[in-house]
């Protein structure tokens, strides 16, 4: 099956997916939850690190902007993707509420407090 590659949102980090990852690797799977949605500008970008640490083949399991990864990266045949699971993505993303979040997260470079 490949190893189970878990990304979080943009506001999460890997704690949020903590307990499906234990179940997962409970049941015998290679897992490893990664933060590639931090590094990388662009999509393309994200989806060429993602490669770099997880060689594949994977099963990608993305939520909100780390599902937006997970799809970019094994739509446009950049990781050897065996599997996708997409978790509360947005099909269609208004400019506005992309300003907003990128005006979010830049003020926050550390990362959050909670």
């Amino acid at each position: 099956m490949g190893t189970v590659v878990l990304i979080p949102g943009l506001a999460c980090d890997a704690e949020l997916l903590a307990p499906q990852a234990e179940a997962l690797a409970a049941a015998g799977h290679a897992v490893n939850a990664s933060l590639v949605h931090f590094r990388g500008l662009t999509l393309a970008d994200m989806a060429e690190t993602l490669l770099a640490e997880q060689p594949g083949p994977l099963v990608l399991v993305g939520a909100s902007m780390g599902g937006a990864t997970s799809l970019a990266a094994a739509g446009e045949g950049q990781v050897p993707a065996s599997a996708l699971v997409l978790v509360d993505i947005a099909p269609r993303i208004e400019a506005g509420g992309v300003d907003r979040i990128q005006a979010f997260m830049t003020r926050n470079p550390d990362g959050f407090g909670s």
